[in-house]
Order: C-alpha cells, then structure tokens, then sequence
C-alpha cells in the first residue's frame, strides 16, 4: 500500500495494529510497531485538518493501545471526533460511527474525567 496515497497508507498501518494485536486484545508485538506509532503520531495533525473523521477514529483507537491516551495527538483526535458526532451519536457513517465508539470507549476506560 505503500506511496499509493496518504490515506490509504495510514489506513494500511492502523489495520497493522489491528491484526498484530488481535484486533486490540492483546499489545502490538511487531518489531515495528514503534514506527508504526511514530508515523501515526507524525501524521494527526494532518488527519486533523483535514477533518478525515473515520481514520481519526482508528488513529486513536490504535494509539490508545500503545499507551498513548492523553497526549498531544490523542486529545486532538478526540476533539476532531466529538466535533463531528451528532445529536444522535452517529458520526458520518457506519464505519466511522464504529470507530469513533472504539476510541471514546478506549479514552473512557484510560482517561480520567472523560467523557467531557
């Protein structure tokens, strides 16, 4: 997937984390995994501006399992998703709505005083 586009190369890497970890049940164990990281945290705030609410949800669901809930990059991916959920609590779509629900149910479970 590589160099095909930047979405799709970061949708690549966050179904890594997916599979590595059993679908995130278990921690990543891949040797890569730190780079993984690194190119997710690299890339947020580009995902944030652009406003891309379905791979914002699965960057933060993957940071989340590599312990990074409550830095920098997490807190504006949450921002970007509660910005754009609705009164119903659906997001865009299906797909984003699910990973959305991934990440505020990952950020309630590891961060104090959240929801907001």
């Amino acid at each position: 997937m590589r160099d095909v586009s930047r979405v799709a190369d970061l949708y690549w890497l966050t179904h890594l984390y997916l599979l590595d970890t059993r679908y995130l049940r278990a921690a990543p164990r891949h040797p890569d995994a730190t780079a993984w990281t690194e190119e997710l945290l690299v890339a947020t705030p580009w995902v944030v501006e652009q406003g891309n609410v379905d791979l914002g949800a699965e960057l933060a669901f993957c940071l989340q399992c590599v312990g990074e809930a409550g830095g920098g990059a997490h807190e504006a991916l949450l921002a970007l998703l509660e910005s754009h959920q609705q009164p119903d609590g659906c997001m865009e779509d299906a797909h984003a709505t699910a990973g959305a629900l991934l990440a505020f149910a990952g950020a309630e479970e590891r961060l104090p005083g959240f929801p907001r």
